[in-house]
């Protein structure tokens, strides 16, 4: 667990890591970050070779992201 940052705040990170079969891990970060609606969830799942060209991408995406109260 981490904390996850994105352009309208700051939520919480998590890193997993499984088997899908026999000899294939993948692995997965989510990111979920309060906003006044509820949540939004962001997640990336990738196999463990390319693993990490995928995690500076998806840290683009939260940083730049930004979300506005329609009310």
């Amino acid at each position: 667990q981490f904390p996850a940052y994105t352009g309208c705040g700051s939520g919480v990170g998590l890193d997993l890591e499984w088997e899908q079969k026999p000899g294939v891990p993948l692995r997965a970060r989510l990111a979920l970050i309060p906003v006044a609606q509820g949540w939004i969830r962001f997640a990336l799942q990738a196999n463990t070779n390319s693993w990490e060209r995928q995690r500076q991408p998806f840290g683009v995406v939260l940083t730049s992201f930004s979300a506005v109260d329609s009310r």
